[in-house]
């Protein structure tokens, strides 16, 4: 058999390859073998019938936590993101650098859904709703999220501040968590995502003003 699976008959979306179409698509060795409109399928060992159904490479889900039974947002990501089509997602800061360490180990080593990070400036991550990860300025610690990111290189891909006033960040805190993952990402040369919802400062330019070409505002 030249094939281990052939998934025949559906409509193949695949935006890389500029392609939108019924297409076979055949594996082997847990690879793409080949793409086609009329793949035999006395060639494959296992056929999938697709027909009416949309083939797509994996999804990303850009913005998930999946730091679960620690974090309060957390969730599985097996059952939630890989069970619905998404084979990679980005952790939007659940862990920071007193936290990542442990998210590596009981979860991510654990997922067959690939798990990238982005570290939380706050060195406690997400924890509790109870307790604003930026209530204190000592959280938003810019050596320790450093350090924690060149630990986990590949698995850390940029830094996450949250700047929601009083119920993450306390009013003599400010804007300093925003100032301070700015700093992080650029002695990483890693992106920066901002959750700027209520932030202390009187406009959203106050906070773009921060951010370059390819962060991410959420």
């Amino acid at each position: 058999m030249a094939y281990d699976l052939l998934i025949r008959g559906g409509t193949l979306v695949d935006p890389a390859q500029g392609i939108h179409a019924r297409r076979d698509v055949a594996f082997a060795g847990g690879k793409v073998a080949a793409v086609g409109a009329d793949l035999s399928t006395a060639e494959a060992a296992e056929t999938i019938d697709a027909t009416g159904k949309i083939v797509t490479p994996g999804l990303i889900d850009l913005h998930a936590h999946v730091f679960h039974d620690i974090s309060h947002f957390g969730i599985e990501p097996d059952r939630t993101c890989l069970a619905t089509g998404a084979t990679t997602v980005l952790d939007a800061g659940s862990a920071g650098a007193d936290t990542m360490g442990g998210f590596r180990r009981f979860v991510i080593a654990h997922s067959a859904t690939r798990v990238l990070v982005l570290l939380n400036i706050s060195s406690q991550g997400l924890l509790t709703a109870w307790i604003g990860e930026n209530n204190l300025p000592e959280y938003a610690d810019v050596a320790r999220a450093v350090a924690s990111a060149q630990q986990h290189p590949g698995v850390v891909v940029g830094i996450k501040v949250r700047l929601t006033r009083n119920t993450i960040v306390s009013e003599r805190v400010g804007m300093l968590p925003l100032y301070r993952a700015r700093e992080a990402a650029d002695a990483l040369g890693l992106p920066l995502m901002v959750h700027p919802q209520d932030a202390w400062c009187d406009s959203l330019d106050d906070v773009l003003a921060y951010m370059r070409p390819g962060d991410l505002l959420t």
